[in-house]
């Protein structure tokens, strides 16, 4: 009797711990994840003011925390939903000149700061639906790979830099090579580009202030 009892209790105590053993795991996944939350801090942040067309955002996004966190998309009060891409900026060998394309993500490790900076990693607003004067905020959203948002404010500021262009056989949204290719685009402004073909499909006037 008495040895079915210890045995009734061996099998308890093993129980306990499993359980307890599920709950520690769970708590720490909630953690962990609440973490990646918190991660992330934008300071520094403004975009480049426009009227219309296309404008990027820049700033310094920091990762405070202890792992590695990537950003895999954004999104933006000031354009459609496909519209705020993720771009960076290379030098082309070939020409000389600064060429920019969209990426499908960026990471930033544990402790460290990526920098968004004109001729460098931007946020890219596409096909703006409404108008950026400086002084005015752009809302914008950045959504990490484990599902996780952060939203922050950049105010519009004058900028005459950031002169890139498109990396061969790439249009920005609303364009194709039927209406010119990349002929004629060397040094060209983002905000400049508002007046190819399909740039932009509205004029300054019609758009309204971002809010």
């Amino acid at each position: 009797m008495t040895h079915h009892f210890k045995s009734l209790a061996a099998v308890a105590a093993v129980g306990i711990l499993a359980l307890t053993g599920c709950s520690q795991n769970d708590s720490s996944t909630a953690a962990d994840q609440s973490d990646t939350a918190e991660a992330l801090t934008v300071e520094n942040s403004w975009a480049k003011a426009a009227d219309s067309g296309m404008t990027a955002v820049f700033g310094e996004i920091t990762n405070n925390s202890d792992q590695a966190v990537t950003i895999t998309g954004a999104s933006s009060n000031a354009t459609d939903a496909e519209n705020t891409q993720l771009h960076t900026t290379a030098l082309d060998a070939s020409s000389g000149s600064s060429q920019m394309k969209q990426v499908d993500s960026m990471t930033i490790e544990a402790g460290q700061t990526l920098t968004l900076e004109p001729g460098g990693d931007h946020i890219m607003l596409m096909d703006l639906t409404c108008s950026l004067p400086a002084g005015i905020p752009v809302h914008v959203t950045l959504e990490t790979e484990s599902g996780q948002e952060l939203t922050f404010d950049a105010g519009a500021r004058d900028y005459s830099g950031a002169q890139e262009e498109y990396a061969p056989g790439e249009m920005p949204s609303g364009g194709s090579e039927s209406e010119g290719g990349m002929d004629g685009m060397e040094g060209m402004e983002h905000s400049d580009m508002s007046d190819m073909p399909g740039m932009a499909t509205e004029s300054a006037a019609a758009l309204p202030q971002c809010s």
